[in-house]
């Protein structure tokens, strides 16, 4: 008889149990913080390009030098904005166990 296990995310359909050594949550988790740092991190890097051109070729400083803190900002509100850490943090704070 296999157990059914109720998936962590709602893309995934749940499924029997089939090693119950797994953290299958605990590898959604970091799958799922991956994807959005790795989002932050595109959106970051094509800001910085746009601002490293107007500030190298276009020869406007400025404009450069505000979209070089705008990519600056886009990172850290991608980092600040995953859940993951953001549970990691609490769980480290609280010094309790991550909720699932």
């Amino acid at each position: 008889m296999s157990e059914q296990q109720k998936s962590p995310d709602p893309l995934i359909p749940p499924g029997p149990v089939e090693a119950p050594g797994m953290d299958y949550p605990a590898h959604v988790r970091t799958y799922n913080g991956f994807m959005n740092l790795l989002k932050w991190f595109v959106i970051h890097i094509a800001i910085l390009l746009a601002g490293l051109y107007f500030v190298v070729l276009a020869g406007d400083p400025y404009a450069g030098g505000v979209l070089i803190l705008a990519a600056i900002g886009a990172l850290v509100y991608g980092l600040l904005n995953n859940p993951g850490i953001r549970q990691d943090a609490r769980a480290a704070t609280t010094g309790g166990k991550i909720a699932e």
